[in-house]
């Protein structure tokens, strides 16, 4: 499991397996059951750990933000397809099909570090990203 006592106290975390997408506060962490995950994502606005692993029987992938080592780094600043919110607070569902837990009722965008790489043609391509925070509407 991810050690909580490396973020902040508002932090959030997102674990999916292949048949649910669980999310919640940080302080709620000890209840997911990390064995029947695929991957878990922990963050706040200054880092994150992220765990993958392509099935139930393999070993995590692990990694930390802080020790990136990409060429280049951008935020970028993305709308969220929210369709409706639930009659549960805290919890909407996406234009696509979902229902999804979020950190406050009704973000409006959500904010994302992209990595990227240079290839051996000199082409930066986006190798992964990290979840930042969340936006209501008009923050910056």
């Amino acid at each position: 499991m991810i050690n909580k006592s490396l973020f902040k106290s508002d932090a959030w975390f997102f674990a999916m397996g292949p048949s649910e997408f669980i999310s919640g506060p940080v302080s709620e962490l000890e209840s997911v059951d990390e064995s029947k995950l695929q991957e878990l994502i922990v963050f706040d606005n200054d880092h994150e750990i992220k765990k993958v692993r392509g099935s139930l029987c393999g070993d995590f992938n692990e990694r930390d933000s802080l020790n990136i080592d990409f060429d280049n780094k951008r935020k970028i600043v993305q709308y969220l397809d929210i369709e409706k919110t639930d009659d549960e607070p805290g919890y909407v569902w996406a234009i696509g099909g979902g229902r999804y837990r979020l950190p406050f009722p009704t973000p409006e965008r959500i904010e994302l570090e992209h990595y990227y790489k240079e290839d051996y043609a000199g082409i930066y391509h986006s190798v992964d990203f990290r979840v930042v925070r969340f936006l209501r509407n008009g923050e910056k």
